[in-house]
């Protein structure tokens, strides 16, 4: 069984690698490969703050937005009533 795994700059600086497993026979003949994508969790969390963030942003306008449309709201029903 060998774990290849390409090493480069740009991994480190990105934190993502692809993670090839191959198993080989006694005489070197490839029996089995396969493939994993693999994120570093420093960049996980990173990566996962940013979405809470963004998500949180837009909850924040979605809340604004409606608080606008009930004052709006509110408006036009007292200049009905007046």
């Amino acid at each position: 069984m060998a774990l290849v795994l390409p090493d480069s700059y740009h991994n480190h600086e990105v934190g993502v690698f692809q993670i090839r497993a191959v198993e080989v026979s006694v005489i070197g003949i490839t029996i089995a490969s396969t493939t994993q994508p693999y994120m570093n969790m420093r960049f996980r969390q990173e990566l996962k703050q940013v979405i809470i963030l963004r998500y949180c942003g837009e909850a924040e306008r979605i809340r604004k937005g409606k608080a606008q449309l009930r004052t709006l709201q509110a408006g036009m029903m007292e200049l009905r009533f007046t």
